[in-house]
């Protein structure tokens, strides 16, 4: 397989039990087309963003270094257009809502062993 045809990732978090589910729900897919990449801080994302392209980025909103919206902000003025995905632990519908205002494609809450939409979205 060409990297061309590869679907690039990118999860920012610091969680890595996301990370593992992440990977998992992919393979479980039978997503083998997907590279994924992981960072732990927004510092290192930007700077990733600007050395590679990527197709998807999967955020956090709490890291250690940046909190809430402004980490979808930051992604934004870093690459604007980037589909950003909010994966989150908490279920707040109006915190979804505001995330997509700001930019985000969707928010993604963690239950269990999945991530699913928030109730009321799309």
């Amino acid at each position: 397989m060409s990297n061309q045809s590869l679907i690039r990732v990118l999860m920012v978090g610091d969680n890595l039990g996301d990370l593992r589910l992440v990977q998992e729900m992919l393979t479980e897919s039978g997503a083998n087309q997907f590279f994924l990449e992981h960072v732990r801080y927004i510092k290192h994302a930007l700077d990733n963003l600007v050395q590679t392209h990527y197709d998807v980025l999967l955020l956090d909103l709490a890291l250690p270094d940046g909190r809430g919206l402004n980490n979808v902000n930051k992604i934004q003025a870093a690459a604007p257009g980037l589909p950003i995905i909010v994966l989150s632990g908490i279920s707040d519908e109006q915190l979804a809502l505001q995330a997509v205002k700001a930019g985000a494609q969707d928010y993604l809450v963690r239950t269990q062993k999945r991530y699913r939409r928030t109730p009321g979205r799309r």
